[in-house]
C-alpha cells in the first residue's frame, strides 16, 4: 500500500556513436515499415477467415452457377497468396507472402543495428512499399467489389456469408 518515487533519466547507449539525425532516419524507415507490416499481417489473417469459411461453403453449395463463382473467388485468393517473385517490373505478379517477407526482412536490416541505415536499403524501401500498397490494392478490390457481390447470391440461396473481421 506504499508508493515510491524515483527521477529517472534515460540516456543513450554511450557505446552508440550514432548521431541523431541517423537515428531519426533509422527510426522514420523503420516506422514505414512497420505501418506497412501491420497492414499486410492483418490482410494475412483476414485472408486466412475468408479462405476457412469458403472452404466449408464449397461443401455446402448446390452445383450451379453461385459454386463456379464461390470456386473463382478461392483461385483468385489462392493466386492472391501463392508465393511467388515479387517486384522488379517485368510482369511479375506481387503477392502478400512475397510483399510481406520483403517488409519484414528489410525492416529486420534497419533494427538490427544502431546505425544510419545503408543506401541499399534506403533504395530498396520504395519498392518495397510499392509492392506492399499493390498487394493492399488487390485486397481492397477483393473485399470491396468480389466479396460483396458473392455475399448478395449467398444471401439469396439461404447460404451463410462470407464475413471477415473488422
Amino acid at each position: 500500500g506504499k508508493s515510491y518515487e524515483q527521477p529517472l533519466t534515460l540516456v543513450m547507449d554511450p557505446r552508440v556513436k550514432t548521431s541523431n539525425a541517423d537515428l531519426l532516419e533509422q527510426f522514420t524507415l523503420s516506422k514505414q515499415l512497420y505501418d506497412e507490416w501491420l497492414k499486410l499481417d492483418s490482410m494475412s489473417l483476414s485472408l486466412r477467415r475468408m479462405r476457412e469459411q469458403i472452404t466449408q461453403l464449397q461443401t455446402r453449395a448446390p452445383a450451379g452457377d453461385l459454386k463456379v463463382r464461390i470456386n473463382a473467388l478461392a483461385e483468385k485468393l489462392q493466386s492472391f497468396s501463392a508465393p511467388a517473385a515479387v517486384g522488379g517490373g517485368g510482369g511479375q505478379r506481387v503477392t502478400l507472402p512475397g510483399a510481406s517477407g520483403r517488409v519484414r526482412t528489410l525492416f529486420n536490416v534497419i533494427q538490427n543495428v544502431d546505425l544510419a541505415p545503408t543506401s541499399q536499403v534506403v533504395a530498396a524501401i520504395p519498392d518495397v512499399v510499392k509492392d506492399s500498397r499493390a498487394v493492399q490494392q488487390n485486397w481492397q478490390m477483393i473485399t470491396s467489389q468480389d466479396l460483396p457481390a458473392l455475399n448478395r447470391e449467398l444471401r439469396t440461396a439461404s447460404l451463410p456469408e462470407i464475413d471477415l473481421p473488422k
